[in-house]
């Protein structure tokens, strides 16, 4: 019997990835809306407007010529893949609370989005 390798891995955003964080980014309101919490908008424009919003944060990190790492500064954003496809994002600040070097960083978890498709999967594990 054959095993098959699952290729998951976790990367920085880059600039192709703007409209898959959008569907991301939708898919969450919608599920949010389903469960009773915050309405999510279904206008387009809206959407669209959102989608122009995301192109120009990763635009100012390109030009901040960040795009190669992680984090710009104190902000970090990656994704998710699973098999070619990006199936989660998540945005973090760090921080220091104090004036020491030995004060360790903080993480503050700013945004998480796993797709439906990949929850249960057991990629957190």
């Amino acid at each position: 019997m054959a095993v098959k390798s699952l290729r998951t891995g976790v990367r920085a955003v880059d600039a192709s990835d703007a409209a898959t964080l959008l569907a991301l980014h939708h898919e969450l309101w919608l599920d949010h809306d389903a469960r009773g919490g915050m309405p999510a908008s279904r206008d387009a424009e809206v959407w669209a407007s959102y989608g122009v919003t995301i192109e120009r944060q990763i635009a100012h990190r390109r030009a901040r010529n960040s795009l190669k790492t992680s984090f710009d500064g104190k902000f970090g954003h990656l994704v998710a893949e699973h098999e070619g496809r990006v199936v989660g994002q998540v945005e973090v600040y760090l921080d220091r609370i104090g004036i020491y070097a030995r004060t360790p960083y903080v993480a503050e978890l700013r945004s998480l989005i796993v797709t439906r498709h990949a929850r249960g999967m057991g990629f957190g594990a």
